[in-house]
Formats: C-alpha cells, sequence, structure tokens
C-alpha cells in the first residue's frame, strides 16, 4: 500500500517536473522569437529609410536637372517621372520579396 502511494507521488512529481521544463523550454523560445522579431524590425525600418533617402536623392536629382534645364519639355520630365516611379514600384517588390525571404529563412 505504502508503495503504491510512493509510486503515485512519484509520478505526480515526475509530470510536474516536465510541466515546468516545458514551460521553461517555452518561455526560452519566445524570447527568442521576440529577439528574432525585433531584429527584423530593425532591418526592415532600415530597408524602408534607405528606400526613402534613395527615393529622395532621385526627386532631388530630377529637381536639379529641371532647375538646370536639362530637360527638353515637361513632356519629356513627366516622361522621366513615371520611369522613375516604375523602376521604384519594381525595386520594392524586390525588397519586399527580400524581407519575406528572410522572415521564412528565420522560422
Amino acid at each position: 500500500m505504502k508503495s503504491d502511494t510512493l509510486k503515485v507521488k512519484k509520478a505526480e512529481l515526475q509530470e510536474n517536473s516536465e510541466k515546468r521544463l516545458k514551460k521553461v523550454e517555452e518561455e526560452k523560445r519566445l524570447k527568442m522569437q521576440e529577439k528574432q522579431d525585433k531584429l527584423l524590425n530593425k532591418r526592415l525600418k532600415k530597408v524602408e529609410e534607405e528606400k526613402r533617402l534613395k527615393m529622395q536623392e532621385k526627386q532631388d536629382k530630377l529637381l536639379n536637372r529641371k532647375r538646370k534645364g536639362n530637360l527638353e519639355s515637361e513632356d519629356e520630365a513627366g516622361f522621366t517621372e513615371l520611369q522613375l516611379e516604375n523602376r521604384e514600384q519594381s525595386e520594392e517588390a524586390d525588397e519586399e520579396v527580400d524581407v519575406t525571404s528572410i522572415i521564412n529563412n528565420n522560422k
């Protein structure tokens, strides 16, 4: 009889120990995931800032060209702006794919 209660107690202790271990492992996993998310967010912000700076630089160059009179007509300026916009959208799509691949690789 005594051995049965000891076996039950031992089984309960083992079960509690396993539960605590799983909980600790889950907490570690969540902390690691949080760190990875923070790193990804930093990378994403950096990419977005670089993209914004590139766009600003392109706009500044275009304005400078307009001021210097290097563009022959407003139509040409509009066409150039459209080309820049299309190129920018293409680059954005590429960067979104890069960010998505980074996220998928980290999982």
